[in-house]
C-alpha cells in the first residue's frame, strides 16, 4: 500500500541540550560562536615554509569536508610562506604561533584569517597584547587563546600543583583580560588536557565563567586508536552538553610525526562523509590534527632563558613547539 503524503512538515530532532549562547567570531566567511553550527578545523601535518606540500594537504583536507585549517609558525621560514598559503587556500588559515611574539604580527600582516597563541609559550606574551590586540583589531584578526596543560604558567603550576581545571581556566581568563583592557574581544578560546575528564572539567568551568565561543581540544592524545577514543569521550560529553562552538578531530598517527593530515578529517564524519553530531553540512572550525614533520623542525631562535631559550633545538615530537607531555615540560618551555 502507497503511503499518501499529507503535508505535514517534520519535527526537527531535539537537541540533548540547548546550545550555549555565546559570542559570535568570524574566521574569514565562517562563523564561529553565537549559534553558529559546531564547524571542524584541522592541523596540517607539514613544514609550513614546505609551501607546496603545506597546500596541497590543505586541498586535500578541502576536499573531505575541513572548513579551517590551521599551519603551525615556529620559525622565520614559516613566517614568511604565510602570506602565500593564505592567498592560496581554499578555506581560511589560521597561524598557530610559538616561542616568538614577532611572528603574531607577522601572521596577521600576511592576511591570516585567525592567529592562535599560547601564552604559555611565548616569550614574554603579556607585554605584547597591547601591540597585537592593536594589529589584530587594525586588520580584523581574531584571535585563540590557546592554554595547554604541557606549557602552563610556571606561576599556576606552583599554585595548583599541577595543570588542574581551575589553573587553565584561570589562565585562559587572565589573558583574555589582558585583550579586554586594550577593547579586543574578537576571541575564542581553548583549554587543552591530555585527560579527558581534566579537559572536561576545565571546559565546563570555563562555559560558566566566559561567553567567548569555545574551541574544544585533547592534547597529547596519542596514536589513532587511542586518540580518536579519548577525543570522542571528551567531545561526546561537552557537546551533548552545549558547549563548544567548534572541535578538534583526530590526527591518524599524526602525532608520532606520521599521516597524511586527512584521517582525523574522517573521524568526525558518519558513512560516506556524513557529518556526525550537528555537525556542519560537509564544512567544518576546530579539528585537531597535529603537527607532524611540524614538530621535529629545529627552532633556532628562542632566545629568552627564562623561556627555554637554552634549549633552542629540541626535537619535539609529541605535539606542537612548546607542548611536550607534563613531566618534561616544566623543564623547558617555562624554567
Amino acid at each position: 500500500m502507497t503511503a499518501v503524503p499529507l503535508g505535514v512538515p517534520e519535527v526537527p530532532a531535539r537537541p540533548v541540550a540547548p546550545r550555549r549562547q555565546s559570542r559570535q567570531i568570524q574566521v574569514g566567511p565562517v562563523p564561529v560562536g553565537g549559534g553558529a553550527p559546531v564547524s571542524v578545523q584541522s592541523m596540517t601535518t607539514t613544514r609550513t615554509s614546505d609551501i607546496g606540500a603545506t597546500l596541497q594537504q590543505i586541498a586535500e583536507l578541502t576536499a573531505s569536508g575541513c572548513q579551517i585549517v590551521r599551519v603551525a609558525c615556529p620559525t622565520q621560514d614559516d613566517a614568511d610562506a604565510l602570506a602565500t598559503i593564505a592567498r592560496k587556500s581554499q578555506i581560511p588559515v589560521i597561524a598557530d604561533i610559538h616561542f616568538q611574539p614577532k611572528y603574531v604580527f607577522a601572521a596577521i600582516e600576511a592576511g591570516c584569517a585567525a592567529v592562535r597563541v599560547n601564552p604559555g609559550n611565548i616569550k614574554k606574551f603579556d607585554d605584547q597584547v597591547k601591540e597585537i590586540a592593536r594589529a589584530a583589531k587594525d586588520h580584523g584578526t581574531p584571535i585563540r587563546i590557546g592554554v595547554n596543560a604541557g606549557s602552563l604558567d610556571r606561576r599556576l603550576l606552583q599554585k595548583y600543583g599541577k595543570a588542574t581545571p581551575e589553573a587553565l581556566v584561570e589562565s585562559a581568563l587572565w589573558e583574555a583580560s589582558l585583550f579586554e583592557e586594550h577593547g579586543f574581544r574578537d576571541i575564542k578560546i581553548s583549554v587543552k588536557h591530555n585527560d579527558p575528564v581534566v579537559m572536561i572539567e576545565a571546559y565546563r568551568q570555563l562555559a560558566e565563567r566566559c561567553d567567548y565561543p569555545l574551541h574544544l581540544g585533547v592534547t597529547e592524545a596519542g596514536p589513532a586508536f587511542q586518540g580518536t577514543i579519548k577525543s570522542a569521550v571528551a567531545f561526546g560529553a561537552l557537546l551533548s552538553q552545549g558547549g563548544g562552538d567548534g572541535r578538534p578531530g583526530r590526527h591518524g598517527g599524526a602525532a608520532a610525526g606520521r599521516g597524511d593530515g586527512v584521517c582525523g578529517q574522517r573521524s568526525g564524519r558518519g558513512p560516506r562523509g556524513r557529518p556526525r553530531g550537528g555537525l556542519r553540512q560537509r564544512q567544518g572550525t576546530d579539528l585537531r590534527q597535529g603537527r607532524g614533520d611540524q614538530d621535529r623542525a629545529r627552532v633556532e631562535d628562542r632566545g629568552d632563558p627564562d623561556r627555554g631559550g637554552h634549549e633552542a633545538r629540541r626535537e619535539q615530537e609529541p605535539v606542537g613547539p612548546g607542548e611536550l607531555r607534563q613531566d618534561t615540560q616544566r623543564e623547558g618551555a617555562r624554567e
